[in-house]
Formats: structure tokens, sequence, C-alpha cells
């Protein structure tokens, strides 16, 4: 089977489709050229690196007539120094070391009375018993027996300390403490010596105690005391 097609078809019909493809190849050419120039903008808008690149060489570029102005200033001003007799430029304060009040020597501050001085002398390191509190703390005791627990608290004053207190107790049925020390801080301070005497007995007695320090001073002072239940 046959088909009838016009003669002016079978002559153009090659020349037409050769045309046709290179009006398509020449515009797809084009198209794909536009699409890499627009890649190509956008990395360059979106690489930092490439803008900052971009943005310091123009920096530069204005700041480099800036920066000769400046050079050449500070040429002009140094070549003025320079020309000036001694006799007119102002020494510096460090070169000045006779000038008061100045670096490097003249009048010195003094500091205000009593300020970086000698210390005032104070007198000698001293102890005295203000008093000696007593208490009693009745206890238990096995066969009814009478038991107390006589306590007593002295009170002591130290002045012009620092400095170590020595210190014994005496009682009425002779016995005698052995030597204890304590130590008072610097200044003005007080100190608490505690001592107790347990007593078990029904026999009513009356009884003391005396507490003696041997340093840095002696002083002494008695309390009385009775037991009884």
């Amino acid at each position: 089977m046959r088909v009838w097609l016009p003669k002016f078809v079978k002559d153009y019909a090659l020349p037409l489709s050769a045309t046709f493809l290179l009006i398509v190849s020449v515009g797809a050419l084009m198209l794909t050229r536009h699409y890499e120039r627009v890649a190509v903008v956008n990395l360059a808008r979106n690489n930092p690196l490439i803008r900052n690149t971009k943005n310091k060489l123009v920096s530069e570029d204005k700041a480099a007539p800036l920066k000769r102005d400046q050079d050449n200033s500070q040429t002009k001003t140094d070549a003025a120094k320079k020309a000036q007799p001694p006799s007119a430029q102002k020494p510096s304060p460090s070169a000045s070391p006779s000038s008061p009040g100045g670096f490097g020597g003249g009048t010195q501050a003094q500091p205000p009375p009593g300020v970086g001085g000698p210390e005032t002398p104070q007198g000698p390191f001293t102890v005295d018993i203000d008093k000696i509190t007593y208490y009693a703390f009745p206890m238990s005791a096995p066969n009814g027996q009478c038991a107390i627990n006589h306590g007593f608290s002295a009170h002591i004053h130290a002045s012009n300390g620092p400095g170590a207190i020595t210190y014994h107790w005496e009682r009425s049925d002779g016995t005698v403490t052995a030597d204890q020390q304590i130590y008072a801080g610097s200044g003005d301070s007080y100190q608490m010596i505690n001592y107790s005497w347990f007593i078990s007995s029904n026999t009513p007695y009356d009884g003391w105690v005396k507490l003696v320090i041997t340093t840095p001073n002696t002083a002494s002072q008695t309390v009385n005391f009775h037991h009884e239940c």
C-alpha cells in the first residue's frame, strides 16, 4: 500500500527537518549557557570565601591612599621635630629626676601620722583571775553514798598577748595537779579554765580549791565549798 503525498512535501521534507533540528540545537545551547551563567552568579553570592576576598580587595584599594597620606604626615612631623633646637623640646617626666612630684625623685609624699610608722609599744603580757564559779552536780553512787561532782570554772583575763599561760590546781586534801598550759591570742583576750572534784561520802565536808598561775606572772584565787547530801 502506497501513501500519496503532495510533490512539494517530498521536495522540502528533508530541508525542513534539518532546519528544525538546527533551531532546536541552537536553543538548547543558549539555554545551557544561560543556566551556567546563573549558576556562576549564585555561587559567587553564596560562597563566603569569594565574597570576602572581593570585599578585602576593594577595602585595600580604598585604604591605600589613606595610608600613604598618614605616612607622609608622620614623616613631616618627624622632620619638624628634628629641625627644632634642643631648648625647644620638652623633656619627658622621666628625664627630670629633680622635679618635685615627678618621676624618679623629688619630694616624696609622707604618710599621715600613725600610718606606716613605728608601732606603739605595748605593755608586758600579764594574766589576771577575774573570778572562779562553783557548781555542784549530785551523782548516783552504790550503797546510798552521797556522791557529788564539784565543778569550778575560772575566768582568766590576758592582756597584751599573745603568750602562754602556765597554771595548776591545789586542793584542801593536799592534792596538787601537774602544770598545764593554755595559749592567749593577740591583744586582750579571755580564757576559761575548768576543774572538777568528785566526792562520794556521807560525811559532810568543807573543802576548797585554788587556782595558781605561775607564768607569765603569778596569781592565785581560792574558792570554798561544802559537801553534803
